[in-house]
């Protein structure tokens, strides 16, 4: 059996790097479920060179399309999948849905990643003014008409939350054909309970706060300023780490030069070690959020979670009992982070429910169980409407 999965891209234009991302982690993830399911699996991708990359049995395939436009760009990847799949005898995975085309194809999934048009308009563009404003309306309102479209490409599709489904239902007329599943995202591992039992055993003075996300304004960058200065004119014992990368890096740098903050990074592998060592995880994104890796990864690691009420997170953090949810603005930000500063037991409890939800919930046995059904069912039946 053959499965074709379709992205833009997996590695970079000419083949020498693999993309690291959130959507790149789940599809290496789902083409490995598939190779275990005995499937040959080919990533279909934009390129500026042909290649071909092999990653454990999974094939890699760089088209040379990169100078086409988006929509070119995936009727071109799709016609190569296609072909190389003889037709519909085999499945195809489009990876995102914005990269999907109209298809009847029985054997068609698509995925969809979450709501990504949440964001305020000021961050459509870096211009300021009243046109560009207006520019910025028109565009956010262009990508509610493309998103429910994409939607529509085909007629199996894999949902990461339930936002986009609510918003669905909330801004459109009809239902969409077809069927849908629900399955949100998941973490490799969570940390051994014992080291968590440990760690809360030391009542020790010093509080260990982490933002584990790429330093970008969407992910709340901004949020993260302001909070650190306001906290840090009350408290001496509270240490701020930013582990990751990103276009805001030497700001952040630049602004909290003063402030006990560190900057760090770490492998994807290493993530529940390195999230034991932190007592609070702050996710103080913005928008365009799905069900959270980084929510969920600092689930499992039994730290205390503050995160916004944005998009899919609201699926996973049911506020005051495995995290805080707050809205995205500075002075609420800080207000759940200095609660947790002084409440050592509140921290406790967040920790150990969120962890619990974690082990339960968004395990990657689990995510590959579910997974696993969808492609046996539409792999087997005939297409219903």
């Amino acid at each position: 059996m053959k499965a074709a999965i379709i992205y833009s891209q997996f590695y970079d234009s000419y083949g020498n790097t693999i993309k690291i991302g959130g959507i790149e982690t789940y599809l290496n993830n789902l083409a490995k479920l598939l190779a275990e399911m005995q499937y040959s699996v080919t990533i279909f991708q934009s390129s500026h060179l042909e290649f071909v990359k092999k990653m454990d049995n999974i094939t890699i395939i760089g088209v040379p399309i990169a100078n086409l436009s988006r929509n070119r760009k995936r009727h071109a990847l799709y016609r190569r999948a296609s072909c190389w799949l003889d037709g519909e005898n085999g499945l195809l995975i489009f990876g995102a849905d914005h990269f999907s085309v109209p298809t009847n194809n029985p054997k068609a999934i698509s995925i969809q990643h979450g709501v990504s048009w949440d964001l305020p308009a000021k961050y459509y563009t870096r211009k300021s003014g009243a046109i560009a404003q207006i520019v910025s309306i028109f565009r956010k309102y262009l990508d509610r008409l493309n998103a429910a479209k994409y939607f529509d490409n085909c007629l199996n599709r894999v949902c990461v939350d339930y936002n986009y489904l609510n918003w669905r239902r909330t801004t459109c007329l009809s239902e969409p054909k077809g069927r849908i599943w629900v399955i949100p995202n998941f973490m490799s591992q969570c940390l051994n309970k014992e080291i968590i039992l440990e760690r809360n055993k030391i009542n020790k003075p010093e509080i260990e706060i982490l933002f584990a996300r790429r330093f970008t304004k969407s992910r709340g960058t901004e949020l993260m300023i302001h909070a650190i200065k306001e906290i840090s004119s009350r408290y001496n014992n509270v240490n701020f780490t930013f582990a990751g990368e990103g276009e805001e890096e030497e700001r952040l740098r630049s602004e909290l030069r003063d402030y006990k903050v560190t900057f760090t990074k770490y492998a994807s592998s290493q993530s529940m070690e390195f999230h034991s060592h932190y007592d609070i995880a702050v996710i103080p994104s913005l928008g365009s959020e799905g069900t959270s890796l980084s929510v969920i990864e600092a689930m499992g690691a039994g730290c205390a979670v503050v995160a916004t009420s944005i998009g899919g997170i609201t699926n996973i953090v049911i506020n005051d009992y495995n995290g805080l949810l707050v809205a995205p603005e500075p002075k609420a930000l800080a207000h759940s982070l200095e609660q947790l500063i002084n409440d050592r037991n509140l921290r406790l409890r967040l920790g150990q429910n969120a962890y619990a939800v974690a082990e339960h919930s968004f395990s990657l046995e689990k995510w590959k169980d579910q997974w696993a059904n969808v492609i046996r069912e539409v792999s087997n039946k005939e297409q219903r409407t």
